[in-house]
């Protein structure tokens, strides 16, 4: 593992994006900004050219934009969504909007181009609206045997949304989650014994290399890092299919990333299941007591069941490889703490299997649940494929070794 503290790289004029939003919101890449913007992108050049099937259908004002320059549209879009949703300071959305127009020449193609990214825009927040986004909820707690209450240190409460998902129905979503393990089951009473030896802070059973996983994958940012992952191996290996290829994929991670954390959130609520540091120290269920017990890292604030980081990555994973190839090895970067970390994996899947089994060696999951969640990760993947699908084009779909600077697709 090897600290890394370079800025998201940007293949195209649609990965360059990606760093924008990134800037805007501080290092955290909200999710529901990446839901809106990137497949708005990917529905403004699917107008102009037709390779795959849209997002969000054709609005009644869209203008036919045959001619339209993708770039304009590209930033326009970018631009409307980011003022609409009131991301970062108005000089810091203004500056990239202006280089990114500047590369543009003057006249029809490119005021066709603002043309239709002021109306692709429009229609991507309003589906926004009514796909029911809401305001967000605390978690409930609960004194009861194997129901959560917050944890310590810091005996937090978190939040979660109540909108819902883009990709199922809320029913479909629910079916999705089997329940955990009953209190007391062998399945809980097994796991329980697992963390309490491999997840505690001090001898512990854990290795040096299970040790430094769980610390490289317990603050980082798993919808931030695959979009960041994603740009590189985009300038690596140029889409066959250009900005259409990137636009897809990067609209891809953003809708399923979403998806990912409206599930894993209200399930997380529906279940209300304590954590290993509350089971451990109050024992019960055939566990006996040890109220000195503290995993590895400080427990998050909201309950264990489902796993967000094995869902979240599972669902990266998955789309990598559809994208790339199951076997190409790349490099994750831990964003979302202070000193960012990278760390090289010979597969997606290598990633994704690490990032859960951390949770386990971080002593704040229980390995039943990890095993659930990269299922439930798969799922959501194969779900969101079924959508933004090639039409008959042949350069649909495919990469090219990178191009380098040789101009933009």
């Amino acid at each position: 593992m090897s600290v890394l503290a370079l800025p998201v790289r940007a293949a195209d004029a649609v990965g360059e994006w990606v760093a924008v939003v990134d800037r805007l919101d501080g290092g955290q890449m909200r999710r529901y900004t990446l839901s809106i913007l990137f497949p708005a992108i990917h529905d403004a050049l699917n107008a102009i050219q037709p390779r795959y099937t849209r997002w969000t259908p054709r609005a009644a004002d869209e203008p036919r934009s045959a001619a339209a320059s993708p770039e304009a549209a590209i930033a326009t879009v970018a631009h409307e969504v980011l003022t609409r949703l009131g991301q970062g300071r108005t000089p810091d959305r203004e500056a990239p909007y202006a280089a990114a127009m500047a590369r543009v020449p003057a006249g029809p193609a490119r005021d066709a181009g603002v043309a239709l990214g002021r109306a692709v825009a429009n229609a991507a927040l309003q589906r926004r609206e009514l796909d029911g986004y809401a305001p967000y909820s605390s978690f409930s707690v609960s004194n009861r045997p194997w129901r959560w209450r917050p944890t310590p240190t810091d005996f937090q409460r978190d939040v979660v949304p109540t909108t819902a998902p883009l990709l199922f129905t809320p029913e479909a979503a629910t079916a999705l989650i089997p329940p955990p393990p009953a209190f007391g089951s062998d399945i809980y009473r097994r796991d329980t014994e697992q963390v309490r030896r491999i997840g505690r802070r001090d001898q512990s059973t854990r290795t040096a290399a299970q040790t430094s996983s769980a610390l490289f994958w317990a603050n980082q940012v798993s919808h931030r890092g695959f979009m960041d992952a994603a740009v590189t191996l985009l300038e690596e290996r140029r889409p066959a299919d250009g900005l259409w290829g990137s636009a897809r994929a990067l609209a891809l991670i953003a809708i399923a990333m979403d998806d990912a954390a409206v599930i894993i959130w209200q399930a997380k609520e529906r279940y209300s299941v304590w954590r290993p540091v509350t089971a451990i120290q109050l024992g019960g269920g055939g566990v006996t007591p040890d109220p000195d017990w503290m995993p590895l890292i400080n427990t998050p604030p909201f309950p264990e069941y489902p796993s967000g980081h094995a869902t979240d990555c599972a669902v990266g994973a998955a789309l990598m490889a559809s994208f790339f190839g199951a076997s190409t090895p790349f490099t994750y970067r831990s964003l979302g703490v202070q000193q960012i970390y990278s760390q090289r994996f010979q597969s997606f899947a290598a990633a994704s299997h690490d990032c859960a089994q951390s949770r386990i060696w971080a002593g704040v999951h229980w390995a039943h649940t990890e095993d659930v969640s990269e299922e439930l990760g798969a799922a959501i993947a194969r779900q969101a494929l079924t959508h933004l699908v090639p039409l008959v084009h042949p350069n649909a779909q495919g990469f090219a070794p990178s191009r380098g600077a040789q101009g933009r697709p």
